[in-house]
């Protein structure tokens, strides 16, 4: 493999590397963001049953 392959390898391998973690704060971000609405939609939940008096649903 000539160094200008080795070099453009190394470069797609450093641009590819850099997206995986971007990706990965992205989902981070996302699963944190949906466990608060699997918390709320829970909590909301509670309340609707509190009120017709069967408790949580």
């Amino acid at each position: 493999m000539a160094a200008t392959e080795r070099r453009d390898v190394g470069v797609l391998l450093a641009e590819t590397r850099r997206a995986l973690d971007v990706f990965e704060e992205h989902l981070d971000k996302f699963s944190t963001v949906l466990d608060e609405l699997e918390a709320e939609t829970a909590r909301q939940r509670g309340e609707q049953g509190k009120r017709k008096g069967h408790g949580w649903l």
